[in-house]
């Protein structure tokens, strides 16, 4: 081959004689392709591309044929991580709702302690609640009232108030049958403690605090302290108690044509024979101060 068809790169020394660069170095990827330059032999060129093309086809087909088939491994302690998380995640819903479950106990034992004594204790209540304790009209205004009268005004407002409040949201067996026997007389199914609220709405319900009702009962407890004190009051035995029981159930009868309890010294002497004869079971003590029936 001529002197010109040898390839050289750019920058040759000599005045294209001698190459820089030479074929062999040029297949070893010493010179870049691109930086070969070939003058006046096309066909060298072409020859070159075909090479490489035939190198790099053979190349491709020595690499092995691809396969579709992927085996997933996971670690042991990723899967000892994730169920311990899963736990954890299980157990912390068991604390919330056991959290929630015993913050609503603790709101109903709030609610229970301001509750009224009677209601907290399941005491007996009565199924009629009696409004005519209570002074209306002019004899409530009347400026001749004494002090201690006022203050006796307002513990009665206070107890029926309670009363009826407790009868309508906390209400005994007796109470439903009479609210019941109450509104069938009247005709009014739809609300059968309409006595009840009609009350509350002119003697409105007040709900105290925690705070106030702590201090209230400290007042109470220290004008008793006063009380037992001034009058030389000391520890009540149990016979004295049975005692002052006796005496003071001797001095109430109950009227069974008027469905009510009254003095013994207000009844008249029919009055009184239709109450022993019909006198219900009462609680007294015997000597020994267990409980028993007398007839």
């Amino acid at each position: 081959s001529s002197l010109a068809a040898t390839p050289r790169t750019p920058g040759s020394s000599v005045g294209g004689q001698t190459p820089l660069a030479t074929p062999l170095r040029d297949k070893l990827a010493i010179n870049a392709e691109e930086a070969l330059v070939f003058e006046g032999d096309e066909r060298s060129a072409k020859q070159q591309q075909k090479e490489t093309r035939e190198t790099l086809r053979k190349a491709l087909s020595a690499l092995p044929a691809p396969k579709n088939e992927y085996e997933i491994v996971v670690n042991d302690e990723e899967d000892m991580d994730e169920s311990a998380d899963a736990g954890l995640s299980v157990e912390d819903q068991a604390d919330l709702d056991d959290q929630r479950e015993r913050r609503r106990l603790e709101a109903l034992e709030e609610e229970r302690r301001r509750q009224s004594q009677p209601v907290q204790r399941q005491l007996p209540r009565p199924a009629d609640v009696n409004n005519s304790i209570l002074r209306t009209g002019a004899q409530a205004a009347d400026p001749q009232m004494s002090a201690i009268q006022r203050a006796e005004e307002l513990i009665k407002e206070e107890m029926l108030v309670m009363l009826h409040y407790d009868a309508v949201h906390n209400p005994t067996d007796s109470q439903l049958m009479a609210s019941s026997y109450r509104s069938a007389r009247s005709g009014n199914q739809s609300n059968p403690n309409a006595v009840h609220t009609t009350f509350l709405e002119k003697h409105p319900y007040v709900k105290y605090s925690k705070d106030q009702l702590a201090a209230a009962k400290q007042v109470l407890q220290t004008e008793m302290d006063v009380v037992k004190q001034g009058m030389a009051h000391t520890e009540l035995t149990l016979d004295g108690y049975c005692q002052v029981w006796d005496e003071c159930l001797s001095q109430v009868l109950y009227l069974p044509s008027q469905h009510k309890y009254t003095r013994a010294n207000l009844v008249n002497k029919k009055d009184r024979i239709e109450s022993l004869e019909k006198r219900p079971e009462s609680v007294s003590y015997d000597e020994r101060g267990e409980k028993g029936g007398e007839d």
